[in-house]
């Protein structure tokens, strides 16, 4: 699943925002910073009652996808080495820099944290037009084509203006094809199975894409600029995927939602368990050669 954020195109007269396209825009020329300024200072306390809560409004609701901050601005678990080899790279002092700047942001007075198990929340939020920001999956954007309201796509904001490019994580979750053992021909079976596959991809993928993407589901002529940026920013981590316990890959994500900071020292724990399964995957792979 591909992560990025929604934005709600009309607001309380309070909330007005520049278009969050510009910045994005803007941001790639390395005219100004990234969009995180505008989610700054939107809090507003709708009912009145003293507490900001699910009936108030946010300059962000972090919800489904917030895993896709640590890819965002920059960051990648094993990068390749001159032999195109995966290689453990973490802790950095840039992911923990990005920790710290999305750790304030994420536990803001402006932002609303909703997690995996209270999914339905953020959307009926955002829906509603409670928050200029939604942290999300693409999948939302089919979700939301009911919505009264219209909104927009950007990407994840980079950690900063010295960013090269706007970048996102594709997350792991995906459907898998099983096969009986007792199949009387395995070969066919596996030729069949790899055409449909590339066949999918070559035209259910770009019809999805070109068609429900960026005329059926989006809203407006600048989200289809957006999702060719998002598109182009695609970030396949072998940490990610291989890292099948969530042993280090959640602890970016994990800290900020339960408030443990200390980013590195955690990491740093948990590095030895970590290697052992990366070991495990790259010599299967080494079996292949």
């Amino acid at each position: 699943m591909l992560l990025l954020l929604l934005f709600s195109c009309s607001n309380p007269e309070e909330t007005k925002t520049d278009d969050p396209t510009d910045a994005v825009v803007d941001s790639i020329t390395g005219e100004t910073t990234n969009e995180t300024e505008l989610i700054k200072g939107i809090s507003v306390d709708l009912n009145s009652d003293g507490k900001m809560d699910t009936n108030d409004l946010y300059g962000l609701i972090n919800g489904e996808g917030g895993m896709g901050w640590f890819w965002a601005t920059g960051n990648i678990m094993m990068p390749k080495d001159a032999d195109n080899r995966p290689y453990l790279d973490m802790p950095t002092e840039r992911q923990a820099l990005a920790f710290d700047k999305v750790y304030e942001l994420v536990n803001g007075p402006y932002t609303h944290r909703v997690w995996h198990s209270a999914e339905p929340e953020n959307i009926a939020m955002f829906s509603n037009n409670q928050g200029l920001f939604l942290t999300h999956h693409i999948s939302s954007v089919q979700r939301l084509r009911d919505m009264d309201v219209d909104f927009g796509i950007i990407p994840y904001p980079k950690l900063d203006k010295n960013q090269e490019k706007y970048t996102c994580d594709l997350d792991t979750f995906a459907p898998i094809m099983g096969v009986p053992v007792n199949v009387l021909d395995p070969e066919r079976t596996g030729a069949i199975i790899e055409a449909l596959s590339y066949y999918a991809y070559v035209y259910q993928v770009s019809a999805y894409y070109e068609v429900n993407l960026k005329t059926k589901f989006a809203r407006d002529d600048e989200s289809s600029e957006m999702l060719d940026i998002i598109f182009d920013g695609r970030v396949f981590d072998f940490g990610l995927i291989y890292d099948t316990n969530w042993t280090l890959s959640a602890e970016f994500a994990a800290g900020i939602a339960y408030k443990q900071q200390n980013f590195i020292s955690r990491v740093e724990k948990k590095l030895n368990a970590a290697q052992k399964v990366f070991d495990k995957a790259l010599a299967a792979y080494d079996e292949i050669d």
